[in-house]
């Protein structure tokens, strides 16, 4: 009885992290991809709100000068959160055209897009290393698990953590798609 739960224990949990490796690999490559549109989407819309707030400043007077560089430079240098705190600062400090704000519309719907899914990403992530190092634990002491009578609250709690990872995968998926 000993011999066939230790040869359970073994193929369950190798088959759990394989499995699990294959899945978060694939899972990556997709969110890549997603994450490569999505700071597109914020390229040109961080473009437009540019191009738009300085139509909008010199249709109305309204001098930008060292505002407008440092909004250029952040825009170049990818820092969108500090891009969006400052062209916030200029949007009420100023009357912008609808277009200007639809741009940036789109750009805070983006940025909002990329960091739920990074927060999603994160804990799947999380779920799935935890899921990993138990399993390689109950690799390396199925032995004394098996003599001290506890496999079927292994084999639970081993399975369970797996079908939590598989959850958190399909919920990145659903927010990863447009």
């Amino acid at each position: 009885m000993h011999r066939e739960q230790s040869t359970s224990l073994y193929y369950t949990f190798s088959t759990i992290s394989q499995t699990l490796a294959g899945a978060i690999g694939l899972l990556g490559a997709f969110v890549l991809f997603r994450f490569s549109s999505l700071n597109e989407v914020l390229r040109l819309s961080g473009a437009n709100v540019l191009t738009g707030i300085d139509q909008d400043a010199s249709r109305v007077g309204y001098s930008l000068n060292e505002r407008s560089r440092e909004l250029n430079r952040l825009w170049r240098d990818g820092n969108f959160v500090s891009f969006r705190t400052l062209y916030r600062s200029i949007k009420h400090s100023m009357d912008v055209s609808d277009a200007t704000v639809r741009y940036i519309d789109d750009f805070e719907s983006a940025l909002a897009k990329k960091r739920s899914l990074l927060r999603v990403l994160i804990v799947a992530l999380a779920l799935t290393c935890l899921t990993l190092v138990f399993s390689v634990f109950v690799l390396c002491m199925t032995p004394d698990i098996v003599t001290t009578g506890s496999v079927n609250a292994v084999f639970i709690f081993g399975v369970s953590a797996f079908v939590g990872c598989l959850i958190s995968y399909v919920v990145v998926i659903l927010k990863a798609l447009p």
